[in-house]
Formats: C-alpha cells, structure tokens, sequence
C-alpha cells in the first residue's frame, strides 16, 4: 500500500507587515503594547478586553482613519507612547483614558472621538487633534484653567500640559485646581472631629441635667 502525503503550507502574515489592516483584541484579558508592532496598522479593543499604551509603542493606522477604535465594554489606557494618523475612538460602553503620550505627531493631529455611549477621559498627554463627543458620548478633560471660547479649548491637563485644541460636542471640563492640599484636609478632619467631641459632651451634660430635675 503506498501512503501520500500532502504538505500544506500556510504562510501567516503579521501584523506590521499588512498596512491598513485591523488587529482585534477581544479575549477579556489585559495586554500591553511596548513596541512598533502596530506602527501602520489600527487597533480594535471589545469585550471587556483591556489594553495598556505604553511607552515607546508606535500605533498607526497609514489609511488615515482609524488608529485605536474602542467598543463594547473595551478599555484602553494610553499612558505614553506615540499615536499617529487617524482617530482614537469609543464607543458603545468602551472607555479610553490617556495620561500621556503623543497623540499629534503628524500635521493633522489624532482626533479623539467618544460617541454613542463611549467615554474619554483626558488626564495628560500631547495633542494637536479635535476633542469630538456625539450620540451620548461622555468626554471628559481634567486639568487647571480650562476653558472653551469659540470652539477652542485652552488651559493646562493635570500632568502640566497646555492645551489649545478645537472642540465639538458636550466636552465636560474639570477643573481640579480646588482640590483641598492634604493638611488642608486633615485640618478639616480635626474640625469635624472637635465638633463631634463637643456635641456629645453637651449631650451628656443635658443628660445630667435632666437626671437630676426628675
């Protein structure tokens, strides 16, 4: 009896070696991205799935659109980094939060885009796109002397970054210049327990008070 055997060969093409294209993350774990690996492609972050930008990750999607799309229920937290071309987008319960990076390193900027139950949350980072917030979106910026005039939003994110970009949509400003130093705040504490000492020891002495009129 003569046994054939077919050999078949499978040539599997990587990421970074297909511009354009799209690489999903949706197993719920977490992931992390270092590197260039994903410098000319776009990410796509759902189902519970978490994804950490740190530095010195490279992301870009070379087609122009799509750099970082983030959908039902995915979380990406970009703290460095470098995002190039395109948009960073949530959407559909999906939640991105950025405390740094660069997200403007070419002419036109990376737009940030929270729509349709999506949410952006801006803490810090580098940026020279449109903050753009639709369809029930939530985008939220957190930093000293915020301020939007004539759509364009100025002052300085909490990591001391100014700001001056154009804005569309509901964009909720934070000003957290008001937050309490923390001796602010354990005098407070000191106050408010004083307070309480004093109210029951005039409580007891009415008490007393009461005790001996009967």
């Amino acid at each position: 009896m003569r046994a054939t055997i077919f050999m078949l060969v499978v040539t599997l093409t990587t990421a970074s070696s297909a511009p354009g294209a799209t690489v999903f993350f949706d197993d719920d774990g977490t992931h992390s991205i270092d590197d260039a690996t994903f410098s000319a492609v776009a990410i796509d972050v759902r189902s519970m799935t978490t994804v950490n930008v740190v530095d010195p990750a490279l992301i870009g999607n070379d087609n122009g659109f799509l750099s970082i799309n983030a959908t039902e229920n995915g979380v990406v937290n970009i703290s460095g980094g470098t995002t190039v071309g395109g948009m960073v987008q949530a959407l559909q319960n999906a939640v991105v939060t950025i405390t740094g990076g660069n997200l403007g390193e070419n002419d036109d900027g990376v737009s940030l885009r929270a729509l349709f139950g999506g949410r952006i949350d801006v803490f810090g980072g580098t940026f020279s796109g449109t903050f753009f917030e639709a369809g029930l979106g939530q985008f939220n910026v957190f930093g000293t002397g915020l301020s939007i005039t004539d759509g364009i939003l100025t002052g300085t994110l909490t990591d001391g970054t100014p700001l001056n970009n154009p804005v569309s949509g509901n964009i909720v400003l934070n000003d957290i210049s008001v937050i309490p130093e923390p001796s602010s705040l354990v005098l407070l504490a000191c106050g408010a327990l004083s307070m309480m000492t004093l109210g029951i020891g005039r409580a007891k002495r009415d008490q007393s008070e009461k005790s001996d009129c009967l």
